[in-house]
């Protein structure tokens, strides 16, 4: 089902008081229903990938996040069961290092273009929390686009990038930390089908 980004926007600003009380950072969880158990990316974007991730964030963590360059690292891989893919990134942010995850089912991978897709979110403090957006159809992916990048040996790559927004906010499996709202983001990053 296709979601404008104005609809996220103005929920956004409905929610607006989730960010007036945050809670102390929860311990580290088990990932939720993104089902991520892959590694945090380490070492900046490859060199023929234009990798950015920004994005306002709202409730546990209030700032707005913009990774570039050596700032920003990423990953990209196929999902265990070869449906859809997963697109990584991972940068600082004022309380530690902030990992996020873009999980689509409906994405195929290396499709040239795709209007949009339903998608979920997880988002990993380093050592301090973890949130998960419920179901695949929490956020939706828009102007996705994927160009194909040279291989590595028998691995394809593809830059995947574009826009998004989460119509709820991602929750702490537990209860323990504040709700964490990515109200719209934009990104690119590159996805590695081994």
């Amino acid at each position: 089902m296709a979601r404008g980004l104005v609809a996220a926007g103005l929920l956004a600003l409905a929610l607006g008081g989730c960010a007036s009380t945050p809670a102390p950072p929860a311990p580290p969880l088990a990932a939720p229903s993104t089902g991520f158990r892959g590694e945090v990316p380490d070492g900046p974007c490859p060199a023929d990938v234009r990798g950015y991730f920004q994005a306002r964030l709202d409730g546990a963590l209030t700032e707005w996040a913009e990774w570039r360059g050596d700032r920003l690292s990423c990953l990209g891989m196929l999902r265990p069961d070869g449906a859809g893919l997963r697109v990584v990134f991972s940068g600082p942010v004022a309380a530690g290092r902030l990992t996020v995850v873009l999980a689509a089912p409906g994405l195929v991978p290396g499709a040239p273009v795709t209007a949009s897709a339903d998608a979920n979110v997880t988002a990993i403090l380093e050592g301090q929390g973890i949130w998960g957006t419920r179901g695949q159809e929490a956020c939706v992916l828009e102007n996705l686009a994927q160009v194909p990048l040279a291989a590595l040996g028998e691995r394809k790559r593809w830059q995947v990038s574009g826009r998004g927004a989460c119509l709820a906010p991602a929750r702490d499996p537990v209860g323990r930390a504040a709700p964490l709202l990515l109200a719209t983001f934009d990104f690119a990053g590159v996805v590695i089908a081994e």
